[in-house]
């Protein structure tokens, strides 16, 4: 059965803020008894050592109860006089050692007291709690310097010395060194003098303090504000930076000096508490003003300053091995360490840590960071790289862009392994896009670059590039599948050309890929072939878009790619309030660009001149609204697409049903009954699943190869004579003329039956300079031109009565005359007037007297001359 403890008759009430250790030997002395029968009363002292435990730092629950009882005292105000009421709030009380304080956080002294000797007199020597911590160092109410030591003895007062002697409360308990241990200093400290303050700049500085460790904000952002203070604090310290305790004032700075002088300044990156209270003040002043300005959203001198002097002393280290050693601190310290820093980034660690946003941080890998390559395609989204893009060609900015997007919180500032995380060989052009970016935007096209990073970070990801960059490509838009999607939306096919730019589009639509780069069949080896791939883009009519955004649904789907939307971009209310260079959604109106197109469809090139705006933006237009289909174009291609719609109509499946039943199988047969081309049937038929007989058979017409010899080579008849004469068509003759290996005549005028009939005249005997000149088709009308050239003695006078061209006449005589290799006529050009020479006379006399029968009489031809 457990003893209930007595309780004590005379009642001794702590006063506001005192310590217990204070109370127990104020108590003591009220009862005129050692502070350790006191203990041993209270059943406070260690029974088995008969020690006395720190009972300041931590009352066991049995314990406050226990005293509760006795005292007739609230447990709850004696465990506010511990130093438990501050655990995890500005020291940590050791678990495995309930009554000791871990003295490596937040400057936790394990014992010992500092003390306002005015304040003791004032409360008959009564300690205040808050004196015990070391981030106390001012006494607001009497404008002073706490006190570190007795004055007398040097001592660190309250450190549990003494509890088997009464000594009157106020006094100093510390034994003498060299004497009895039952000598004690029994100094008055309420008597000694404390430094007075002069200035506020002390006082303003514990009262930042005693309000956030007395306050209401959480523990860890107490926590964050006091590791912060020592890390300035041990900063200013390594640097031995005198100046700035000077700019608080002398005492502090003498003390900052003589501490240096004597050694007593530790190097433990401000690990251990600052013994001298004069010590503490200046250089926590200094700390608590800076943290101060960072707290208002301003640049701090004294961080700056701390900066500047590291980097003076550090020359070239690199900002990640610097920022480890601020660690220690707080997010919005190394915050502001690092925009004291700014100016000596680079645009790529400058992006890293984010300098030009508000809360510029140390990168870190983390698994927001890990996740965000497989938000980005290789190319950036259009609408986002037209609005930060500074004026950079379209397809280098934008896969730079979607690397730029890996830099904010990479651990790493190597180029290379964020671009093969994205597929990306334009790595090298990252670093010259961020800088003509920061030299047109200043720190806006930064932020935004940052802005969108983060976003993407607070998503999950809306499309898994990383999985279409992997998948996408193989089987896509297979041959004819293109004219089939034309041919339902009447778009002009335009072959094979067309069809793989229509490939190329799906490739980079479904993959976000750069097509620069891109594998065969997509990519594009030639700078013509990306010009007619723009323009191909550019074309599109919204309804053969809607088409290939149907098929390419249909292709994700056949992938097991479902449930991601075809194309997705960020919304632009990332950017908000930020300054981009290029223009925003809703800066150009589409039904503007949409009349401009039906009005004459110019190039992409003269319409962006038009609007005053650039291709790119023109495109990225088109690509949100597509222009409205063509109307239909006059019937001149039989194979065109808008005839082929007719086709189509014409021929639905019924109609080869009914043909079938009627035993018109054939594709012949079937266009002669119908009237339309056997290749456009050929095509319905393909097209609705209808097998096509195979073209073969013998020929109908049989003729032997002497025969055909003769009529071609001896009597040099054209192919279509020999057609006509046989009743068949003239690639009927060509297949005959190959199978029976006869010899072809070149095609062109060499074949022509005028040609051939010239030269078959002119061996006949003519005389020169006559045979000369009969070479080919047209050789006699070039002679009768000369002579009506003689007759009217000008080159214009015969034009004018033959109603010929007058270059055309030159030319004519000119060819005569290199054909004769001699002068015909001989020109005055004074009066424009031409004789015929010597040469031209005889070859005149010669035309009169060989003309043929079959041709028109010269005199004919010039008789209106």
């Amino acid at each position: 059965m457990t003893a209930i403890p007595r309780t004590i008759p005379i009642r001794f009430q702590p006063v506001v803020g005192e310590s217990l250790e204070s109370w127990l030997w104020a108590y003591a002395h009220r009862l005129r008894v050692k502070p350790i029968e006191l203990l041993d009363a209270l059943q406070l002292v260690h029974s088995r050592l008969n020690t006395f435990p720190d009972c300041t730092v931590r009352l066991l629950p049995s314990e406050l109860n226990d005293l509760s009882t006795i005292t007739d005292i609230d447990a709850g105000i004696f465990r506010a006089m511990t130093l438990d009421r501050f655990h995890k709030r500005v020291l940590f009380v050791r678990e495995d050692k309930p009554r000791s304080i871990d003295r490596y956080h937040l400057w936790a002294r394990p014992t010992g007291s500092r003390f306002c000797p005015y304040c003791l007199a004032d409360s008959g020597g009564r300690w205040q709690l808050a004196w015990r911590l070391s981030w106390t160092f001012a006494c607001a109410e009497h404008r002073c310097l706490l006190l570190d030591r007795c004055p007398s003895c040097g001592a660190i007062p309250r450190g549990y010395q003494g509890v088997g002697y009464l000594v009157a409360p106020g006094f100093c308990t510390a034994r003498l060194a060299g004497q009895h241990r039952s000598a004690r200093c029994r100094t008055n400290l309420k008597k000694v003098k404390a430094p007075i303050l002069r200035s506020g700049r002390v006082l303003r500085a514990q009262d930042w303090i005693n309000t956030r460790i007395d306050g209401s904000e959480p523990d860890s952002a107490v926590r964050d504000a006091l590791v912060d203070l020592s890390s300035i604090v041990g900063r200013i310290f390594n640097q031995h930076r005198a100046d700035l305790l000077y700019g608080i004032g002398k005492r502090f700075g003498d003390a900052f000096t003589n501490a240096e002088k004597s050694g007593n300044i530790k190097l433990h990156r401000s690990t251990f508490p600052i013994v001298d209270s004069t010590l503490t003040a200046g250089a926590l002043t200094v700390a608590v003003e800076a943290l101060d300005v960072i707290d208002r959203g301003e640049t701090s001198r004294a961080v700056k300053s701390i900066v500047a002097r590291d980097h003076e002393s550090r020359w070239g280290t690199a900002p990640s091995n610097y920022f480890t050693e601020w660690n220690f601190g707080s997010e919005r310290l190394r915050t502001a360490v690092i925009q004291a820093h700014s100016a000596r980034f680079t645009n790529v660690d400058g992006l890293r840590y984010r300098i030009a946003t508000p809360t510029p941080r140390v990168p870190r890998s983390n698994r927001e960071f890990a996740a965000r390559h497989i938000k980005i395609p290789q190319m950036c989204w259009r609408n986002t790289a037209l609005a930060l893009n500074p004026g950079v060609n379209p397809k280098v900015f934008r896969p730079a862009l979607s690397v730029a997007l890996l830099l904010p919180g990479s651990p790493g500032r190597d180029i290379a392994p964020l671009s093969a995380k994205l597929e990306n060989p334009f790595a090298r052009r990252v670093s010259q896009v961020l800088r003509q970016l920061k030299k047109c935007t200043g720190a806006a096209g930064v932020q935004a670059i940052c802005a969108l990073a983060d976003y993407l970070d607070s998503i999950e990801p809306i499309i898994d590039y990383q999985r279409r960059r992997r998948l996408i490509g193989p089987n896509l838009l297979p041959p004819g599948r293109w004219k089939r999607l034309c041919g339902r939306v009447g778009f002009e096919s335009g072959g094979d050309r067309r069809e793989k730019l229509a490939r190329s589009y799906l490739y980079s639509l479904l993959s976000g890929n750069a097509l620069d780069a891109a594998p065969e069949p997509f990519g594009f080896a030639r700078p013509y072939e990306r010009a007619g791939y723009n323009t191909f883009v550019y074309c599109m009519t919204s309804e053969i878009y809607a088409a290939l955004n149907e098929y390419a649904n249909e292709y994700l789907v056949d992938r097991g790619i479902d449930g991601e939307p075809l194309t997705w971009e960020p919304p632009f209310e990332v950017f908000s309030g930020l300054a981009l260079p290029g223009p925003g959604p809703g800066s150009l109106d589409w039904h503007t660009v949409h009349e401009q197109i039906d009005n004459g469809d110019p190039t992409c090139s003269v319409l962006a001149h038009r609007l005053g705006t650039s291709e790119e933006h023109v495109r990225c237009l088109l690509a949100d609204h597509p222009r409205p289909p063509k109307p239909p174009s006059p019937r001149t291609v039989a194979s065109a697409s808008a005839r082929y719609i007719e086709v189509q109509n014409a021929l639905p499946p019924r109609v080869f049903v009914d043909l079938a039943q009627d035993g018109c199988t054939s594709v012949r047969g079937i266009s002669a009954r119908t009237g339309i081309s056997r290749q456009l049937v050929a095509r319905r038929m393909r097209e609705i699943g209808i097998a096509v007989p195979e073209p073969g058979g013998r020929a109908r017409v049989i003729v032997n190869r002497e025969w055909l010899w003769r009529r071609y080579i001896d009597d040099h008849r054209t192919t279509g004579q020999i057609a006509t004469e046989l009743g068949a068509t003239p690639s009927t003759v060509q297949r005959l003329i190959a199978s029976h290996e006869v010899p072809m005549r070149p095609r062109g005028a060499a074949s022509h039956i005028e040609h051939l009939r010239i030269r078959d005249d002119a061996p006949r005997g003519y005389p020169e300079p006559l045979r000369l000149t009969l070479t080919g088709e047209g050789a006699w009308t070039r002679l009768a031109r000369l002579d009506a050239v003689a007759r009217c003695r000008s080159f214009r006078g015969a034009a004018a009565a033959l109603k010929a061209d007058q270059n055309v006449l030159s030319t004519q005589v000119a060819r005569l005359e290199k054909e004769t290799r001699c002068k015909l006529l001989e020109r005055n050009n004074g009066i424009h007037s031409v004789v015929p020479t010597q040469n031209g006379r005889k070859l005149l006399a010669q035309l009169h007297q060989f003309r043929p029968d079959r041709s028109r009489p010269c005199e004919s031809i010039t008789q209106s001359v």
